[in-house]
């Protein structure tokens, strides 16, 4: 079960902490959303097909699943981060109106999100 494994996790935690010094835990978390976006632009060749990847769909989600969780590990659990869901909110609006105002349309039907 999930919440046996908090204790422990919080176990690793300090010890990580303990023994990795504040700037190398930085240049991990740098590493681990440079590996996000290489998975992120593997799964965008995926779903254009233009520039394809030998890999199933299931496994380019599976990657990209992967390498999010290590950077929330590293952001959120390790240097204890958090998002700021005011600033998330207003980021959104203010992606969305620009995209109101943009002339681009919308010209790949398969990559929806439905």
């Amino acid at each position: 079960m999930i919440t046996e494994l908090i204790p422990t996790s919080q176990e690793h935690v300090k010890h990580i902490r303990d023994k990795v010094p504040l700037p190398d835990l930085y240049e991990q978390l740098a590493e681990e959303a440079a590996e996000l976006s290489q998975a992120a632009n593997k799964m965008a060749r995926y779903l254009r097909g233009v520039n394809p990847t030998p890999k199933t769909e299931m496994e380019v989600h599976s990657d990209l699943i992967e390498e999010y969780t290590d950077v929330v590990n590293v952001a959120c659990n390790v240097l204890d981060i958090h998002p700021d869901w005011l600033v998330s909110d207003y980021k959104l609006y203010r992606w969305s109106k620009r995209l109101e105002t943009s002339p681009n349309s919308f010209e790949c039907e398969s990559c929806r999100i439905e």
